[in-house]
């Protein structure tokens, strides 16, 4: 007589386990899509406005970054605003290439390009679009869930 392989229902603690990791890969995924989104509409639609360089740093890692925080008010607002990021945070570091960061620093102001529709997503006006990042946290959320997934259906198999 042929024996029978019965499936075996996974475990709670696998599915649990497994929920969070695409938790945790959606978290990336969303975060960089959002990111993406912010910049294009930067690219879109951005204004200019001068900053007040309220802050500087050199940081010293594998290499040198220089950083500067900033503020500025959008023509005709009481609000300030600062450099921030899709995820909520505000008043963050941006790094400049040395000589942009030498110039801003020296002069105490830069100019800044922000959303109309938006002040609070903006980035200096001379600082290209940055996509690497976001569609790196978007590669980051996808290769989770494709491990979370292979690693299902090898459980399946077995």
């Amino acid at each position: 007589m042929g024996s029978t392989k019965r499936m075996q229902s996974p475990s709670r603690k696998k599915i649990v386990v497994s929920l969070c990791w695409v938790l945790a890969a959606s978290v990336f995924i969303v975060l960089g899509f959002q990111e993406i989104r912010l910049t294009n509409q930067l690219v879109d639609n951005g204004q200019c406005a001068e900053d007040t360089v309220t802050a500087s740093r050199i940081m010293h890692s594998r290499r040198q970054t220089f950083e500067i925080k900033y503020t500025f008010q959008v023509p005709g607002s009481d609000s300030f605003y600062t450099h921030s990021d899709a995820a909520g945070r505000t008043d963050l570091w941006f790094v400049l290439p040395e000589d942009q960061w030498r110039l801003a620093t020296s002069k105490g102001h830069l100019r800044i390009r922000y959303a109309s529709s938006n002040p609070g997503n903006n980035a200096p006006a001379s600082a290209p679009p940055n996509y690497l990042d976001p569609w790196a946290g978007v590669g980051l959320g996808a290769t989770i869930v494709a491990i979370v997934a292979l690693c299902w259906f090898k459980g399946r198999k077995e």
